[in-house]
């Protein structure tokens, strides 16, 4: 069913390639580079950010075809911009044109795909048709930012993308590329709601993973979500607990403790390992245990200072 959606999408993106839809007099490629705009921004404008939503809403179904071609775009590897910007990114700093660097790393169909990729989150639910094509180019490695833009764009789509997330961490075969943009796309923005227990329980597998940047990307989004809601305590608490271990390093480790201590008390199963750790070796490393100690529990503190 997924995939004869799928189909469709892509027969109505030949047939309508020219009509891209608009509203109150703006294309959906203005409404999606203000809606990015704001959306990304340290102080929004709330009236336009609204608008925005609004405006895409509104064009509804329809733009999907349009977002889903625009997150596929891949930069060609060669061609004059190309070849300028190497040129142009060779020189020194002191000669090198700021237009021209300017116009040689622009890319317009750059800018609307990482704009393309903020509106999928208005789109929950409709937009589970996009899952299959979405999941082929995440799966392609041969084009990195289609891969990448699709990753993000599932990341969006919230808990009906989880399951592919999950499947592909447990695959030991899954590509570094791959893995990593999931476990930045499974803990994006949770400030803005962009998390569910299944994009939690995402980075707790992410957070488990062989690979180092994978792995302490998602302990760094687990203690973000931890500052925003302890609403999955329980799954974060575990996955971070279980980081530990002897064979992570101690950067990991490290990591792993000041996320923790954004769960409060509710890090207290994490106490007993934390005690253990102020036998630490490392003189540097047992002062951050007792920090995160006087966030998780503090009488624990209090209690050694007393005797």
């Amino acid at each position: 069913m997924l995939l004869t959606g799928a189909l469709a999408l892509t027969a109505v993106i030949l047939l309508n390639r020219e009509r891209e839809p608009t509203y109150a007099g703006k294309s959906l490629t203005e409404w999606i580079a203000i809606h990015a705009d704001e959306f990304d921004h340290m102080q929004p404008d709330f009236n336009k950010l609204l608008a925005s939503k609004k405006a895409i809403r509104q064009i509804g179904t329809n733009a999907l075809p349009f977002l889903l071609n625009w997150v596929s775009f891949e930069s060609p590897k060669n061609g004059l911009k190309k070849n300028l910007s190497e040129l142009v990114g060779r020189l020194p700093n002191e000669i090198r044109p700021r237009f021209l660097r300017r116009w040689a790393e622009s890319d317009l169909n750059e800018e609307r795909a990482a704009n393309s990729i903020w509106a999928f989150f208005l789109f929950r639910d409709e937009a589970r048709l996009c899952i299959p094509r979405l999941v082929e180019l995440m799966n392609d490695t041969n084009s990195p930012g289609p891969s990448r833009n699709a990753a993000f764009a599932l990341g969006w789509l919230g808990p009906d993308a989880m399951p592919i997330f999950s499947k592909a961490i447990a695959d030991t075969n899954t590509p570094f590329c791959i893995r990593m943009n999931i476990a930045i796309a499974a803990g994006m923005y949770p400030e803005l709601g962009g998390c569910s227990a299944q994009s939690v329980a995402v980075l707790a597998q992410c957070a488990q993973d062989p690979d180092l940047r994978v792995r302490e990307t998602a302990i760094r989004a687990l203690g973000r979500i931890g500052g925003q809601s302890r609403a999955y305590s329980g799954i974060a608490v575990a996955a971070l607990t279980n980081c530990f271990r002897a064979d992570f390093p101690i950067t990991t480790q490290y990591l792993a403790m000041r996320s923790l201590t954004y769960y409060g008390n509710e890090a207290r199963v994490a106490v007993p390992i934390l005690i253990a750790l102020l036998e630490s070796p490392d003189p540097y490393f047992r002062p951050s245990v007792t920090n995160a100690l006087r966030f998780i529990a503090p009488e624990v503190i209090t209690n050694a200072l007393a005797k």
